[in-house]
């Protein structure tokens, strides 16, 4: 398993707030042990949002891909 950079340490936070997935999930997505989110999110005290803030994120994540997908056209 690797190590991150700032970017991939922020896309998984992200994932991990919006509680759609496992630690687990996580781990196998992004290449870390479940142990290193873990400590990271203790450390860092990573909440978990409830759902209608899990709902805009999706929303605001959605937009941001649009975007990108209109710059690169």
């Amino acid at each position: 398993m690797g190590r991150l950079s700032k970017e991939q340490w922020r896309q998984l936070k992200a994932d991990y707030v919006t509680g759609a997935y496992t630690l687990q999930l996580l781990a196998r997505k992004y290449g870390v042990s479940v142990a290193a989110i873990s400590k990271r999110a203790r450390k860092e005290k990573w909440k978990k949002l409830q759902l209608q803030e899990t709902a805009e994120l999706l929303e605001m994540q959605k937009v941001e891909k649009r975007k990108k997908v209109k710059v690169e056209e």
